[in-house]
């Protein structure tokens, strides 16, 4: 049973206004001048956003899941499998911070690493991922700024999980 023109299309409404919403209070948050985010213009891009400090030209990549529901309440997350395994294709030298953020102002964030693609297969969707909520850390855009700042004024390139373990989660802090 597949989704109609006009559902998908409503969908990618509401994706497509969120992520604004999202990426508009984030800079606000982050609040610094040498600190920019992009909006990736590709629709289909695997990721949304590229945040990048301009005077040492560290970056890190986002990827927004914006859901109506209350995102507190299930035990998994879901998320395509296209999407992650182009992450792992396309940025597997960067950092890619996962967020799923719902209409209550839940958010829960997960810094991409190829464990993810070892998620189970969602049983009504099998083209997605349900990655376990426990793999991610609950949080909110006052201390998801706060990671990404020190990410990007840190003293040392932001590298990927796979290359690092969880040295970076110690290094951005809370958020991750």
């Amino acid at each position: 049973m597949g989704v109609s023109q006009h559902e998908l299309e409503k969908r990618l409404d509401y994706g497509n206004r969120k992520e604004i919403e999202f990426m508009y209070a984030l800079n606000e948050t982050i609040n610094d001048a040498n600190i920019n985010i992009t909006k990736t213009i590709d629709k289909f891009c695997c990721v949304d956003y590229k945040v990048k400090n301009e005077l040492n030209k560290k970056c890190v990549y986002i990827e927004l899941k914006s859901r109506k529901d209350d995102i507190s309440k299930f035990n998994t997350l879901l998320i395509g499998k296209d999407k992650l395994n182009k992450i792992s294709k396309y940025y597997n030298n960067f950092v890619v911070i996962l967020i799923w953020y719902d209409e209550y102002k839940n958010m829960f964030i997960n810094i991409y690493d190829d464990e993810l693609l070892k998620s189970n297969t969602n049983s009504l969707f099998s083209n997605s991922y349900d990655i376990d909520i426990s793999r991610c850390k609950k949080s909110d855009m006052k201390n998801l700024s706060e990671g990404i700042k020190k990410l990007l004024n840190s003293g040392e390139t932001p590298q990927p999980p796979i290359s690092r373990g969880r040295e970076l989660e110690r290094t951005a802090g809370s958020f991750c």
